[in-house]
């Protein structure tokens, strides 16, 4: 028996998903001035659809991994786009927490009988 919803799921791949983005766009700053670098993201929403449409893969009583985010380069890396990028990725960050957060307190509540 799972305890955990479907909407469980999907806020864990957005974070995934957030996190993933959050690396690349910190990889793309710190190596804003190497010569030849090139920046790289992901397309958020395009991976999320992705994902929350895969159909998970068992073998035996184990579910393989999702196959990873497909990671685009797009050239040389703007300090003022990557700060955009890294300040819009936190605010959707921030947003799955406070549903993840919402949805345990959510089963918290129902463990203990409403509060009894």
């Amino acid at each position: 028996m799972n305890i955990f919803d479907r909407t469980v799921s999907c806020l864990e791949k957005a974070l995934g998903l957030a996190l993933t983005r959050h690396n690349l766009i910190a990889a793309n700053l710190a190596n804003m001035d190497t010569p030849g670098y090139v920046g790289r993201d992901i397309a958020f929403q395009d991976e999320l659809k992705r994902a929350m449409e895969a159909v998970p893969v068992r073998v035996g009583d184990r579910e393989l991994p999702p196959a990873a985010p497909e990671v685009f380069e797009e050239g040389p890396v703007d300090l003022d786009v990557e700060s955009a990028r890294l300040a819009q990725n936190q605010i959707t960050h921030d947003a799955l927490s406070k549903l993840v957060s919402k949805k345990f307190e959510m089963l918290k509540y129902a463990i203990s009988e409403g509060g009894k």
